[in-house]
């Protein structure tokens, strides 16, 4: 173990920043009574009252939960009381520690929990050691200099285990750094500061768009990197990483407000919950989170990062139809699932007419069962899937056109490899004025099985499937989808109605997470055909409830285009749309 120095801390820095979390559901009675509460669960009493807690409770089979017992996060209101000089919330902090580093020798990496709870612990730690020097006129008290050897071992851990360019990565970091900066460690604080400037590079990248394939994460990392930009301005000064930092964040800022919807909620892509955040004001994301009421919108309309990302959407608002009027959607491609990422790729989300037209599942918690595997994998989201494909492959976005024949389109084809013996090509063009989109999807498979185009609706979402087409209703706000399969190129469209699931559990389909700890049911359209190949053609049409839609399919006179005319009537209103589908696959609004 490197020295144990317990210089007093750089003056700037405050190590008691972030334990204000779990104030509300953990009041200090509560903690001085060895009683822990974490989100949803209840209270649960944990210890005997005097600090002596048993570490290996899992009552409710929830990782997370006990993550959080071991992260020591809990204690806030005890540091809160102890810094106010209450001797009582001194006592068992000091009492809840010890009891912890007797129970969870070094190395504790064989406890995931308490592994993972390292970078949190060690935040912990070192607030209790500020809280202490704070009260003794700036040093540690001698009979409490053990806490010194304890964070000086998490230290070690966070050293030995580091979990990589994630957001966990740089948590681990920080935490580093706050013991450098704290302790005087200089070993520390240089290695944090060097891992933080590697992880930056991973983690947001020059466009903006974030290694996390996670919209909710995405925006959990401008936090966190305006979090780190602070530490390392007030713990290393000198150092040039505070204003690569700015850079990278007003990058993020951008790719934040193209993953808003006119619904001020984020694409639920990757591991996110659907809630509304506040605005990053003085910045892009400004303008979307207000709903067009303050600041500037981006210039792009249509945004595509390199990570694997297409925001588009049909405009930022006029005075004739303001930004919540609009429609969004948004396609995933790119590189492998990994960290918060789903098996999503190919998907796409899309919002009309004032309400969430197709829906990604949500964040469905990290406990490793059915359920999260059903979130997290390929048929919780809007794409074709092939029999026997297991999760995401690097997809390609091999062409796109932004104002394909019209200022009211965008085309966009994907390509794929889903499986051994497996192919998909995706062709999407997504129309404004009126409202639709065009999917058409190839694919081909060695061994025979059933293809399913499936399309994920809003909860209280009802359907009505006929021979070649599905009704969505929703009567908040009163909107009516058409889902019509159409002749790919001339080909016969086989019979085949389509079917709907709603909250099935054998297997796991039609369920929808707003947040972590709430799902509800929603309804899931499958187009299903079985073979060893496949071609379909969909039409998404949303509109106003009593919307009607009429579709025909005709050869050009090149003898190479089909023509696909949509009439969208609404009321007495009318509008026209003609869409060419090339022999390439490729496709161009005309009309």
């Amino acid at each position: 173990m490197r020295g144990t120095a317990s210089q007093p801390s750089t003056p700037t820095y405050n190590a008691c920043t972030r334990n204000t979390q779990f104030y509300a559901a953990n009041p200090l009675g509560r903690v001085l009574d060895d009683t822990y509460t974490w989100a949803t669960y209840p209270p649960t009493k944990v210890g005997n009252g005097h600090g002596n807690i048993n570490w290996a409770l899992d009552p409710y089979g929830r990782v997370s939960w006990s993550m959080w017992l071991h992260s020591l996060r809990w204690l806030g209101a005890a540091l809160d009381a102890a810094n106010r000089g209450d001797q009582r919330a001194t006592t068992h902090l000091l009492a809840v520690v010890r009891d912890w580093s007797k129970d969870n020798p070094y190395p504790w990496n064989t406890t995931a929990t308490a592994q993972e709870s390292t970078m949190h612990r060690t935040n912990v730690l070192l607030c209790l050691r500020t809280v202490l020097s704070n009260r003794n006129n700036g040093t540690l008290p001698h009979d409490a200099r053990w806490l010194d050897g304890v964070i000086m071992t998490h230290a070690r851990s966070l050293e030995t285990y580091f979990s990589g360019y994630g957001n966990h990565g740089a948590d681990e970091s920080l935490a580093m750094l706050g013991v450098g900066c704290l302790l005087g460690q200089s070993h520390y604080r240089d290695l944090a500061g060097g891992r933080l400037l590697k992880i930056l590079d991973h983690a947001i990248a020059p466009d903006g768009s974030v290694n996390e394939q996670s919209i909710g994460y995405a925006a959990f990392n401008y936090s966190l990197w305006n979090r780190t930009r602070l530490m390392v301005a007030q713990c290393t000064p000198q150092s040039p990483l505070a204003a690569t930092i700015d850079t990278r964040l007003s990058a993020l800022a951008g790719f934040l407000a193209h993953a808003m919807t006119p619904l001020g909620t984020f694409h639920q892509l990757g591991d996110t919950e659907d809630l509304q955040r506040p605005p990053l004001i003085g910045t892009p994301h400004e303008y979307p989170a207000t709903a067009g009421k303050a600041g500037t919108p981006p210039a792009q309309r249509v945004a595509v990062y390199r990570s694997g990302y297409v925001f588009g959407r049909s405009g930022w608002g006029t005075p004739s139809k303001p930004y919540p009027a609009q429609s969004a959607y948004s396609i995933r491609f790119g590189t492998t699932q990994r960290y918060h990422g789903h098996a999503d790729h190919m998907s796409l989300t899309y919002q009309a007419a004032g309400a969430p037209i197709l829906i990604d599942p949500g964040y469905g918690e990290y406990t490793q069962d059915a359920w999260v595997a059903y979130a997290r994998g390929p048929t919780a989201h809007n794409q074709l899937v092939i029999p026997g494909m297991t999760s995401a492959r690097t997809t390609a976005l091999t062409r796109s056109r932004i104002g394909a024949g019209h200022p009211n389109a965008d085309y966009f084809q994907l390509r794929d490899v889903p499986g051994a013996g497996m192919a998909r090509v995706r062709d999407v063009l997504v129309l404004s004025d009126p409202d639709l989109v065009l999917v058409a999807d190839r694919a081909s498979t060695t061994r025979a099985g059933t293809f399913a185009q499936l399309w994920h609706l809003a909860p209280s979402t009802t359907v009505v499937t006929g021979k070649y087409a599905a009704i969505a209703s929703s009567a908040d706000p009163a909107v009516r989808t058409t889902f019509l399969r159409l002749p790919y190129r001339g080909a016969r469209v086989l019979p085949a109605k389509p079917q709907v699931s709603t909250g099935t559990t054998r297997p796991v389909q039609g369920w929808w997470w707003p947040t972590i700890f709430t799902k509800q049911r929603a309804p899931v359209v499958s187009m299903a055909q079985r073979g060893t190949a496949t071609t379909m053609l969909t039409a998404v049409v949303p509109g106003p409830a009593g919307t009607t839609v009429r579709a025909n399919a005709v050869l050009a006179t090149d003898k190479k285009t089909w023509v696909y005319t949509f009439v969208v009537a609404s009321g007495k209103h009318a509008k026209v749309a003609k869409v060419g589908l090339r022999v390439d696959g490729s496709m161009v609004r005309i009309r």
